[in-house]
């Protein structure tokens, strides 16, 4: 996985993400690297096709947006961030350990790790190359 273009693919939602972040109180790594791997597991064209797919009626899926957060309705990437946000808060009172926050949010044991990884390769190469995605 090249973390600079998913990072890069996501560019337009890091605004929202350093807000949403800031608003409910969480590490914004944490939310990006959840945001990372939601968009690695259901890339836009995905989402766009099972939205199409869900307004037909012929199938519902659980879960919406780019952070594919449950909801009976479609969410849009703006809104599943938000929610994805307060969820995290939640989780977080709970743990504080990345990789538990990952199988709580998922259900996954493989997702926990993932989750993980991707934290910690955001991390160190922001510091490692001295960039913070976070200022303008």
């Amino acid at each position: 996985m090249d973390l600079k273009k998913q990072i890069f693919r996501l560019r337009n939602f890091i605004p929202l993400i350093r807000i949403e972040s800031n608003r409910v109180g969480i590490d914004p790594y944490l939310l990006l690297s959840l945001a990372v791997l939601e968009d690695i597991n259901r890339p836009s064209w995905f989402r766009a096709l099972e939205k199409l797919i869900f307004k037909t009626g012929f199938y519902k899926p659980k879960t919406f947006g780019l952070m594919q957060v449950s909801s009976n309705k479609p969410v849009s990437d703006k809104e599943s961030i938000r929610l994805a946000a307060l969820l995290i808060k939640n989780i977080l009172k709970e743990t504080k350990n990345i990789n538990k926050v990952g199988i709580k949010y998922n259900g996954s044991i493989e997702y926990g790790d993932c989750l993980l990884f991707i934290y910690n390769n955001l991390k160190r190469s922001l510091f490692k190359y001295g960039k913070n995605i976070y200022t303008k």
